[in-house]
């Protein structure tokens, strides 16, 4: 264990007074590094702000030129093929290649399919009969004689 000479003639507690003075200096580095931080935010926060308006700027260049009024137009290398721009169109560039195109089917009602693929599938199985209508109930055959007064017989 370290026995310390502190205040051994005078009384006082040295350690603890020098301690105290440390901590006095401390706080005020402490205070310098706050406002460092700030003003590092604040330059950031500004630079920030630059890149903005230089912007701002930029763009307010390119729209004083005539060229950017300028309506957008639609165009097609093909002759047969009509492209057209809205009013609100941005400007932008737009590039597709068409490899195939849909050829238009038209269909009447006494026309038939002609390719075989097409053709309706004959089934090998017989229709199913159409249902008949129920003969009524016979009667017994009867035997009329000239008399006005005839009997029915049953057949035998």
């Amino acid at each position: 264990m370290a026995t310390g000479i502190d205040g051994y003639v005078s009384g006082l507690d040295t350690t603890s007074l020098i301690n105290s003075l440390m901590a006095v200096e401390a706080n005020q580095q402490t205070l310098l590094k706050t406002k460092q931080s700030t003003a590092s935010t604040l330059v950031t926060a500004l630079q920030t702000l630059n890149t903005k308006v230089a912007s701002l700027a930029t763009a307010g260049t390119t729209a004083s030129t005539a060229a950017s009024w300028a309506k957008a137009k639609a165009t097609s290398s093909d002759t047969t093929v009509t492209a057209t721009a809205s009013t609100s169109a941005q400007p932008a560039s737009l590039s597709f290649r068409v490899t195939a195109v849909a050829a238009a089917q038209t269909s009447s009602p006494r026309s038939r399919p002609t390719s075989p693929a097409r053709r309706p599938s004959r089934s090998r199985t017989a229709p199913a009969p159409t249902p008949r209508r129920r003969p009524s109930p016979r009667r017994a055959p009867t035997s009329r004689t000239s008399s006005p007064r005839s009997t029915p017989t049953a057949p035998v």
